[in-house]
């Protein structure tokens, strides 16, 4: 016997269908329920629902007077475009026919000739002389004839577009004078029909709609309150039928219990070896189940919008309110420490910032500078980094571990690690001062501080760029440079006519990332230089900040924020239609 006989046969199955009977018993009474739960609701739904639509039609016939006149006129617009433009279609093709016809024509007519000739020189091919005179009268008639023949074809076919043309014109005209007929009809009976009458007419309709609505619903209520203590009842017989079957799943256990107990040694062994896949197939049974009704769920509901809710919530809550906000609160003089005293001055606080916030303007052009300088200096060191680092050696993994370690610092520590080495005193300075070099005081002095403070970022991102153009790197294939050495092409040429080229989606994504990252600089300005000296390394985020935070004039930090949210859109937008015209994936 095998393990399916065993398993069919064996005293776990019987046990097994008794439980899943009582289950069943149990589901068919808690549906039972629901049902009788939502019957009245349901018939409310199947009478309303009618009437619910009609209601909605005709609140928006009543809005919109003159709504069903005006979706005829464009019915009939629509049917005039497409009839002309059938009659078009066909003028256009009876026309190419004409001229395919002609020139068929001649082709035959050449082909003729063609032939006649061949003819001509077989039967006097022993007679040159006389085959050349032939030839010469033969081609001297057929041009007479094929100028003649063509004379009348064209005059012919200019005939036939003339009279396709009038046949065109004709047919336009007519279809023309038929569309403004129907136009006219209908703006005719728009008129008949008197507004006020309509509208009245609409508003009796809505109101017995509403009224029958009105009604289904009440009679819904009494039907729910007359039905409430029924419900209570079939509540009370199924919660009742429920714990039959749950006694009775008991009861099932217990015999099963004292079954085994009387079971000898090997037949307790074979039962609970059977027993392991009689467990197994009732919970797939009740899995199955339990999938039904997920199932029943998901067929309402799309399960992508489940899974997208989280990012969606997470977007909507910590984004775009935040960023809705911003833009109503760039619209007043904000007063947080009591809302209501927040007062509404439009665009004042653009106006302002840009007419009058002298260190405005300047944090603007610093922004614009520190990002290109940023940019640039780092796309270039990146690239030149990246292409000495890309060879898998130890040297060069130690190199990569080295060259992306101050990425994982934190920019404050970074941050303040540079304060100390650019101090007029500091470690740079001393360096400088072996070769009899006078240093700057770095972050102190207006035309080195911005420059210093991008230095200083440059050199914490250059670690995470370069892995990621090492990696773009490795993606070329090497059969590239291989032909590349086949045709004797030099190094430089290597890299900027094939390396560039296919490293650009990489190039790309480096770019907009760090222009994006530029714009929002803020931790180093503000541990560095706290936007000096003179406003000479202010930024635009800090600038946001230092009025915000600090001037407590948040209107004007929510305007310079959205400013600042623009130019980053701008730019992103310029750079990606750019390099979308030389980047290939």
């Amino acid at each position: 016997m095998d393990i399916l006989e065993k398993l069919e046969n064996s005293y776990n199955r019987e046990v097994q269908k008794k439980v899943l009977a009582q289950l069943n018993v149990i589901d068919e009474a808690s549906k039972k329920y629901i049902r009788e739960k939502i019957k009245f609701r349901l018939i409310f739904l199947e009478k309303a629902n009618p009437l619910a639509t009609e209601l909605n039609r005709e609140k928006a016939m009543h809005k919109n007077f003159r709504s069903e006149s005006r979706n005829k006129l464009r019915k009939v617009k629509m049917e005039f475009k497409g009839r002309r433009a059938e009659v078009k279609e066909n003028y256009h093709f009876d026309l190419k026919e004409a001229n395919l016809s002609l020139s068929l024509i001649k082709k035959k007519i050449q082909s003729n000739y063609q032939k006649a000739r061949r003819e001509y020189i077989q039967a006097y091919f022993s007679n040159k002389l006389v085959l050349k005179d032939k030839l010469a009268k033969f081609d001297q008639d057929f041009k007479v004839y094929f100028d003649k023949e063509m004379a009348e074809r064209l005059n012919h076919r200019d005939e036939t577009i003339k009279a396709l043309k009038q046949k065109y014109l004709e047919d336009i005209d007519k279809i023309k004078k038929q569309y403004q007929n129907e136009v006219k009809e209908i703006k005719k009976s728009s008129l008949r029909v008197n507004k006020k009458a309509f509208k009245a007419e609409k508003k009796a309709i809505i109101a017995k709609l509403a009224t029958e609505i009105k009604a289904l619903k009440q009679e819904m209520k009494e039907q729910d309150k007359a039905n409430r203590s029924s419900l209570k009842q079939f509540k009370k017989e199924t919660q009742i039928i429920k714990r039959k079957a749950r006694k009775e799943i008991r009861n099932i256990n217990k015999e099963t219990r004292n079954v085994v107990n009387k079971m000898s040694a090997q037949e307790r062994k074979e039962f609970t070896e059977l027993q392991k896949y009689i467990n197994e197939d009732f919970c797939l049974r009740r899995r199955a189940k339990i999938d039904q009704k997920e199932a029943l769920i998901l067929k309402k509901i799309n399960p992508a919008y489940i899974y997208i809710a989280p990012a969606v919530f997470g977007e909507v809550f910590f984004t775009l309110f935040p960023f809705i906000f911003m833009i109503i609160g760039s619209l007043f003089r904000v007063n947080f420490t009591n809302l209501s005293k927040s007062r509404w001055v439009g665009l004042q606080n653009f106006i302002r910032i840009f007419t009058k916030d002298v260190e405005f303007q300047k944090a603007i052009y610093n922004t614009v500078i520190y990002s290109l300088f940023t940019v640039i200096l780092l796309t270039v060191v990146t690239i030149s980094m990246a292409a000495w680092l890309a060879k898998n050696t130890k040297i060069h993994n130690l190199a990569q571990t080295m060259v992306f370690t101050p990425h994982i610092a934190s920019l404050v520590s970074i941050s303040i690690l540079w304060i100390a080495m650019l101090n007029p005193n500091g470690i740079i300075n001393q360096i400088l001062a072996v070769f009899n070099i006078k240093g700057p005081a770095w972050l102190l002095q207006e035309n080195t501080s911005l420059f210093s403070v991008s230095l200083v970022t440059v050199w914490k991102d250059i670690g995470y760029y370069v892995l990621i153009i090492i990696s773009g790197l490795q993606g070329i294939p090497a059969y590239v440079y291989e032909a590349a050495k086949l045709d004797k092409a030099s190094k430089s040429r290597t890299f900027f006519n094939i390396t560039i080229p296919l490293l650009a989606p990489t190039l790309s994504f480096v770019f907009i990332t760090k222009f994006i990252n530029s714009f929002k600089v803020f931790a180093p300005i503000e541990i560095m230089t706290n936007g000096g000296p003179m406003g000479s390394s202010m930024v635009l985020s800090y600038w946001v900040y230092k009025v915000g935070r600090i001037g407590f004039n948040y209107g004007q930090a929510m305007a310079g924020a959205i400013i600042l949210t623009l130019m980053i859109a701008i730019c992103t937008f310029i750079n990606n239609r750019y390099l979308r015209r030389i980047v290939r994936y």
